[in-house]
């Protein structure tokens, strides 16, 4: 199969500069729309890279137990992000297919179309037509992106004030449903308030074979990652696109972290007062 290939070209504003962190940033946002995330042992292998303007960048999936292509083990996941952006392209949202946690980055690549890159071309393979985002494209999408997702939720929860990719830690409490879709609720270790944690798609099944009902019973420690989202008091209300991580917990004694020469010889004052100076 044909390598997928970016082409970033600068803007019209100023035909002969290309910033270099925004082409490289582009070319990361790309790779990381067609990464599936679920295929953790298949990696992007540069195969070329043209440096004069246009910046054209294309890659190979590798798996990596095998050294050998790994388009088959993507291809179901390239193909929805491929859809999904010619939709974007045609005016359209992205539709339900779409990954989750992929449109944040879908969005910063868009944003980036808007300031300071005046062409992005996304080629996924030989017989497939090139998605192609100018700045006019570029806004449209954005506004249809982010005006779908303001009115999600604002039904959910009225005002949100930000979002922002991360992490929280907790205990399970509960394995049910989010606005009628899977989620885990999660005792946030902070503030033991009961935060919902819809799960990703593509994680779904792998989450319903690791999670057992001892583990709510039992409250067991996790980590999810995803979509925070925060209301206007800065309160953390709720996760979108989450994946969970066990943490283990380990039994550690007051001799096992004692260090009398932690200090080097300071009294616990002259110590911090060092930190603080």
């Amino acid at each position: 199969m044909k390598p997928y290939t970016i082409t970033v070209d600068a803007s019209k504003e100023h035909p002969e500069i290309l910033d270099i962190q925004d082409a490289m940033q582009q070319v990361i946002d790309y790779f990381d729309l067609i990464t599936d995330d679920t295929q953790q042992h298949v990696i992007w292998k540069l195969s070329s890279a043209r440096t004069m303007s246009p910046f054209t960048v294309t890659g190979e999936p590798v798996d990596l137990r095998t050294k050998a292509g790994g388009y088959g083990l993507i291809q179901d996941h390239v193909t929805k992000i491929r859809a999904g952006l010619q939709r974007l392209q045609a005016g359209e949202d992205v539709g339900p297919d779409f990954p989750e946690e992929k449109r944040n980055v879908a969005v910063n690549l868009l944003m980036r179309n808007v300031n300071g890159i005046g062409t992005t071309l996304l080629s996924f393979g030989e017989n497939d037509p090139v998605v192609e985002f100018d700045q006019p494209t570029a806004k449209r999408s954005i506004k249809v992106m982010e005006g779908k997702d303001d009115e999600l939720y604002r039904y959910l929860f009225g005002s949100f004030s930000r979002r922002e990719m991360g992490s929280m830690e907790g205990e399970i409490v509960d394995v049910a449903t989010d606005n009628n879709e899977p989620a885990i609720h999660v005792e946030d270790s902070l503030t033991g308030r009961t935060i919902p944690c819809r799960v990703a798609k593509e994680v779904q099944h792998d989450i319903e074979r690791r999670l057992t009902a001892a583990h709510v019973w039992e409250k067991r420690r996790v980590r999810i990652n995803g979509e925070l989202n925060y209301d206007h008091t800065g309160k953390l209300i709720r996760i979108f696109g989450g994946r969970i991580f066990f943490v283990e917990s380990v039994d550690v004694s007051v001799d096992d972290i004692h260090d009398p020469d932690f200090t080097e010889g300071l009294s616990p004052r002259e110590y911090l007062g060092t930190l603080w100076d």
